[in-house]
């Protein structure tokens, strides 16, 4: 939120709770550069999460 970003499990969207090693990526509007970057920015946070914050997501 800090970021003005919002990230949303996929498992969230499983009726089944599958996905959970996922994220939901909603373009609802027009792409323009301003999404470009937060997918940017979500990237790089990804990547910086350590394997202990990611342990136990892809169950």
């Amino acid at each position: 939120m800090a970021e003005r970003i919002t990230v949303v499990p996929g498992v969230m969207y499983s009726a089944r709770g599958r996905y959970r090693n996922c994220l939901r990526l909603s373009c609802c509007y027009p792409w323009n550069e301003a999404y470009e970057r937060a997918l940017v920015r979500v990237g790089e946070l990804a990547s910086g999460m350590g394997d202990s914050a990611l342990a136990g997501l892809g169950d």
